[in-house]
């Protein structure tokens, strides 16, 4: 007998940058974009997200790792 699924402990919302980032993977082939979409680590990505309440969480940014350029961009993106 199998168990019921939990339900997700947050709702995940990608900034439209995100959202971008995921479509700018294809430079990095087809194997970073399926990564990506399914939100895998394995392949060298770094997701970068922020916890807007008890709930929710916002994808800030998808990128390889590279150098720590994924935490300078996510800054920025969060910058007023």
């Amino acid at each position: 007998m199998t168990e019921p699924a939990k339900p997700p402990r947050y709702a995940l919302i990608p900034r439209p940058e995100a959202t971008a980032d995921v479509i700018s993977l294809a430079a990095f082939g087809a194997d970073f974009v399926a990564a990506a979409a399914a939100i895998a680590d394995d392949l060298a990505l770094r997701l970068v997200y922020r916890q807007l309440d008890d709930t929710t969480r916002e994808i800030v940014a998808i990128r390889p790792r590279e150098e720590h350029a994924i935490y300078r961009l996510a800054a920025s993106r969060l910058q007023p």
